[in-house]
């Protein structure tokens, strides 16, 4: 008699919790009445191969009571059966899922009701066998204590006097508590383990003054911690009042000496002595002195400023008021007085000239320029830096002789320059250029031309400028007024770009710019390099030979070829152009014997020209 364990049909197994205790069926066979047939000489029950042991189970480790949690398994069956898993939960009781594809995840939820450590096993089985059970995955289950209350205690003390605080928490699973109080000093004290719920003190004395901020947290005995409890805050020792600050003045020189003076009352009686911060990175401290009692000191500046200065008290154990209120000091010196402008003494109306002037501010500081120029109109410059240069450009609408002069100020001011004079003649600026004519459209690394035309009313020559919307311009050279002028350029990246035109006349009178004229630009890739010449590398003069190549264009245009035959001349193909790829050749005769590197170069029908080929070397004899 053979004893055979067979697993109740996986068609009936449900996913959730319970106990299959009972699922395994035990079931004797005879051997005698268990004939093969010469068709089957072999039970197929003996080729069945139980499936492999399931890989530890995978999900949380650490989870309070009463939540549910995914976890899952699996396994591989060398049948390839499918599989049910049985998982096994430490509590009493199990889960069962399934049948489940061999190698896949079987995925089942839990919830534990009671806080402790649970070995998480799996097996699998299929219709003929099982596996071993899983290596366990251990899983805590516990909650934390709750937050504990905010200290209770004193909110103020004297420097190493001792005070008493108190904490308390439950924890949700009755677990003892011990407390860990947080001073605020760097250092922390824990108490003895107690009942979930029973208050706990502790006492504490804090060397130096201050306000320190304490906070407690619970731990239970699985190791479970709280979070902290809001904090209480503690002033060890009154600070000193804030002071107040006087001075006799306001400004000084640089290096000359001034006096400040401050005063504060410690309400604990304590002597005092005082900070004062100078605002150049300096600072000095007085002697100790009764509360109350006003103390100065004297400090001088090295640069020019605006400084704003402060006082703090401190007492004998170490607390320190708040900053007194600021008072400002200007150290200063006044700029020289600026050099007479530099530039023309004659000029156009509405042509822009350029003047400049310096001046040096003993202090270093940063001047400001102001530029008078006669005609009722000043222009600015902001910070430029002492003994360098500030210029501007002006133009005078209407003719007549001009005062013009500068100032250079610090902060604390400046004076004007000496007046100098200039004459203005008569002049008219050109009239506005004609709008642009040219392509509106064009292709990237292909020349654009472009022609334009502008009036002077004096009769002056002209001159352009053309801004071609990619951060580039040109100028083009004197032409006679209302003459056409043409102007190319060629634009590397695809967009569309506003081009502007303005027109300056021979003595630099500008116009007005023309309104935008919009060109697009498309990308174009200039065909590959050809391919190196084919044909004959000896022949005779005076006798033409054939040679070929070809060339691809990256965007599919049609392309021509040119020969460059090494003797100073070259040929196209022709003034078709052939499908992209084509093969074409040309003849060509050479008038003298030698050795000539021929070359080609392909051409796409927009105008990109692609990197000359390799050269063939072809003796003429």
């Amino acid at each position: 008699m053979i004893s055979l364990l067979l697993i109740a049909s996986p068609l009936l197994a449900q996913e959730g919790d319970g106990d299959i205790d009972g699922a395994d069926i035990i079931a004797d066979i005879d051997p005698s009445s268990q004939q093969n047939s010469p068709e089957s000489p072999i039970n197929t029950l003996s080729q069945n191969q139980p499936p492999q042991q399931p890989a530890i189970a995978a999900g949380p480790v650490s989870i309070p009571p009463a939540v549910s949690c995914y976890y899952r398994a699996y396994a591989i069956d060398q049948d390839g059966d499918p599989l049910i898993y049985i998982f096994q939960w430490d509590d009493g009781n199990c889960s069962t899922v399934g049948p489940v594809e061999s190698g896949i995840h079987a995925t089942v939820d839990h919830i534990w009701y009671r806080p402790g450590r649970y070995q998480v096993t799996v097996k699998a089985m299929d219709a003929n066998s099982s596996s071993p059970w899983s290596s366990p995955l251990v899983v805590s289950v516990n909650s934390p204590p709750g937050q504990p209350s905010i200290p209770s205690g004193r909110s103020s003390a004297l420097p190493e006097e001792n005070a008493s605080f108190s904490a308390s928490s439950e924890d949700p699973d009755e677990d003892r508590l011990r407390y860990t109080f947080d001073w605020g000093d760097g250092s922390s004290s824990s108490t003895d383990w107690t009942a979930s719920g029973a208050e706990m003190s502790m006492v504490h004395c804090w060397e130096r003054a201050g306000i320190y901020e304490i906070r407690a947290r619970a731990e239970d005995e699985r190791g479970a911690s709280s979070s902290w409890s809001p904090s209480l805050t503690v002033e060890i020792n009154s600070p000193p009042g804030q002071p107040s600050l006087s001075s006799g003045r306001s400004s000084a020189l640089p290096k000359e000496n001034a006096s400040f003076s401050a005063s504060s009352e410690d309400p604990d009686g304590d002597r005092l002595r005082y900070t004062f911060d100078w605002g150049d990175g300096f600072s000095s401290r007085t002697d100790w002195t009764e509360s109350s009692v006003e103390m100065s000191m004297v400090h001088c500046w090295e640069r020019a400023g605006i400084y704003e200065i402060q006082a703090r008290a401190e007492d004998e154990r170490g607390s320190s008021s708040p900053w007194s209120e600021r008072e400002s000091i200007i150290i200063n010196t006044l700029p020289t007085r600026p050099d007479q402008l530099s530039g023309p003494i004659s000029g156009y109306a509405m042509v822009p000239y350029h003047f400049q002037t310096s001046a040096i501010d003993e202090d270093g500081d940063p001047l400001n320029y102001t530029f008078d120029w006669g005609d009722g109109r000043t222009d600015a410059i902001d910070l430029v830096g002492s003994g360098h240069i500030a210029s501007f450009d002006h133009t005078w609408n209407r003719p007549g002789s001009y005062q013009i002069r500068a100032m250079a100020a610090d902060r604390m001011g400046g004076e004007w320059s000496e007046e100098r004079r200039i004459a203005i003649a008569s002049n008219e600026q050109p009239d506005q250029p004609r709008d642009l004519y040219g392509l509106r459209s064009g292709y990237t690394g292909i020349v654009c031309n472009f022609f334009t035309m502008a009036r002077d009313p004096d009769g002056d020559k002209v001159m352009h400028v053309l801004d071609w919307g990619d951060g580039t311009a040109i100028k083009t050279g004197l032409v006679l007024s209302g003459s056409l002028e043409n102007a190319s350029h060629v634009w590397m990246q695809p967009g569309e770009y506003p081009v502007r035109v303005l027109s300056l006349d021979e003595k630099g009178a500008p116009s007005l710019w023309s309104g935008p004229f919009m060109v697009a630009i498309n990308a174009n890739c200039p065909p590959e390099q050809p391919t190196v010449p084919s044909g004959p590398a000896e022949g005779q003069c005076l006798i033409s030979h054939g040679y070929a190549t070809s060339a691809i264009d990256p965007d599919g245009d049609a392309v021509k070829y040119v020969f460059d035959w090494g003797d100073g001349t070259t040929s196209w193909t022709g003034l078709e152009y052939l499908d992209s790829g084509e093969e074409s050749s040309v003849s060509h005769k050479w008038m003298q014997p030698g050795v000539y590197q021929i070359k080609a170069a392909a051409m796409d029908d927009k105008g990109s020209i692609s990197d000359w080929s390799g050269a063939l070397a072809v003796k003429i004899e």
